[in-house]
């Protein structure tokens, strides 16, 4: 049983890193992508295909205001700091905010993290729609932890 708390943890723990990768998370774990640099750094990046547009996104612009962006960050960082003191539904709401101001993987890592901690599936089916690679394995892994089982 302690394994799998300390899994738990770990895997919160590698999340928090690669969602909180900007120094404007103050006292979170930060991660700097040497993971993911790592892994594809054997492989051509011109031969990988192009990610498929996400679902449930909101319109697509090709820019975003200087306030919108600024706005997002916030927003995510206050999700963050919620998700990391167990306040899953109010950091689930700040990150679908930062999402409509300025969508990111970061934010729907967010959103899917706190979806999984809260035990809510449909939440966290669409956060895992919206994320790909090491962030979607992430949080297939956070989320079986909780007993919910993703795609």
């Amino acid at each position: 049983m302690a394994f799998y708390r300390v899994r738990a943890l770990l895997v919160w723990s590698s999340l928090a890193a690669l969602v909180c990768s900007s120094s404007a998370c103050d006292g979170a774990p930060r991660g700097d992508g040497a993971a993911n640099k790592s892994q594809g750094a054997a492989k051509d990046a011109s031969a990988r295909p192009a990610p498929a547009p996400a679902p449930d996104l909101p319109e697509e612009r090709s820019s975003y205001s200087e306030a919108d962006a600024q706005a997002a960050n916030e927003l995510l960082m206050q999700a963050q700091k919620a998700s990391l003191s167990n306040q899953y539904g109010a950091a689930m709401r700040l990150a679908m905010q930062s999402i409509r101001k300025k969508p990111s993987k970061r934010a729907w890592a967010v959103y899917g993290a706190a979806a999984c901690g809260s035990g809510n599936k449909n939440a966290a089916k669409k956060a895992f729609k919206n994320l790909s690679g090491g962030m979607r394995g992430m949080l297939v892994t956070l989320c079986k932890n909780k007993g919910i089982q993703l795609p």
